[in-house]
């Protein structure tokens, strides 16, 4: 719709895209490719993706702990890697600011995505709101399951050592923080906030450093 192949609202024609993907036409090949390959060839700029992965709803200009966890994800723009959504909180008590504020929202989706990975290795859905103190009534089970002492900040280091393993995968694949939020969700407002993004760059670079 956006590079006039097809008009805005024609869900007919829209729905034949996925026929086309069934049956690999040049359309459907394109579309496979990825948001990020299909507006290349398009030559449309305005594509909502990071490192290839388009966006899941969340709007970063609003949603600024999910847009840093899109930024700062190891697999682009997943918001279930840190799944930062209203009033959410990593550890309670701990007061994160307004969801729409850039205050404390980089520690947000840092901690958040340090517990979503041990809950996705622990095998838990992070539907049951991924958080430490959810953790810490996992590491009680674990512990009477097993006859272990595992203790919050083992399972925290588990989690940081697991995240650094996927971080040295990416660097030695070449693939780098360097692909962000597009540029114009720094430009554009979102209506009706007026809110864009504007996370300083500094802070999303070293989020990974100060684990």
């Amino acid at each position: 719709m956006e590079a006039n192949l097809i008009k805005w609202g024609n869900g007919e024609k829209f729905l034949s895209f996925l026929e086309d993907i069934r049956r690999d036409t040049e359309n459907g090949l394109m579309i496979e490719n990825g948001v990020k390959n299909t507006g290349k060839f398009l030559q449309v700029l305005q594509v909502p993706q990071v490192k290839g992965q388009g966006f899941p709803a969340y709007d970063p200009r609003v949603a600024k702990a999910m847009g840093v966890t899109f930024c700062t994800s190891l697999k682009g723009a997943d918001h279930t890697s840190g799944l930062a959504i209203l009033g959410r909180q990593a550890r309670a008590g701990i007061d994160y600011g307004e969801f729409t504020q850039n205050f404390k929202k980089v520690e947000l989706s840092r901690e958040l995505q340090i517990a979503i990975m041990l809950m996705d290795t622990l095998g838990f859905c992070y539907f049951i709101s991924s958080n430490f103190q959810n953790i810490e009534l996992s590491i009680r089970l674990l512990n009477a399951e097993n006859g272990e002492n595992l203790t919050l900040q083992d399972m925290i280091s588990l989690g940081k050592m697991l995240l650094k393993k996927e971080l040295d995968f990416n660097h030695t694949a070449g693939i780098n923080f360097s692909d962000l939020i597009p540029d114009f969700f720094k430009t554009e407002p979102s209506e009706p906030t007026g809110l864009v993004w504007d996370m300083p760059s500094k802070e999303l670079d070293e989020i990974w450093e100060k684990m």
